[in-house]
């Protein structure tokens, strides 16, 4: 399946345990990716840009994090694809390092939105009955 840049970002981001949100770049007309990091002076919080496509720091910590390198032939295989298009070694390695924590993400419940499972929802529905 193919996912855009966007989806391979929020999915990675969720693999990564980060939680953010799209910004409009008003100067450039595009969408960037922030999270927030607490910042420790005063106690207040920073919104911080996330972009491993883009950024070989963001990428390299998203891949020890993941533990992208370790065993599995997922970043190898993505890496020659795209080193197949043309778009360099260095982009198609942090491209490669995004889809496979693409690939975790996907799996990953939405912690936001927890799903119950069918026997806790029929669990939570007899309390209620059972309460009214």
């Amino acid at each position: 399946m193919d996912r855009t840049d966007k989806e391979l970002i929020e999915l990675s981001a969720k693999a990564a345990g980060l939680s953010g949100e799209w910004e409009l770049d008003e100067a450039y007309v595009q969408e960037k990716w922030r999270y927030m990091l607490p910042y420790h002076k005063h106690g207040l919080m920073a919104s911080i840009e996330w972009n491993p496509l883009r950024e070989d720091g963001d990428a390299l910590r998203l891949a020890v994090q993941l533990g992208v390198f370790d065993g599995g032939k997922e970043f190898h295989r993505y890496r020659i694809v795209e080193c197949l298009t043309g778009i360099g070694l260095e982009a198609a390695t942090r491209r490669a390092i995004v889809r496979v924590a693409a690939d975790i993400g996907s799996t990953m419940q939405d912690i936001r939105q927890p799903s119950l499972s069918t026997e806790a929802q029929n669990e939570q529905k007899g309390s209620e009955a059972t309460n009214e």
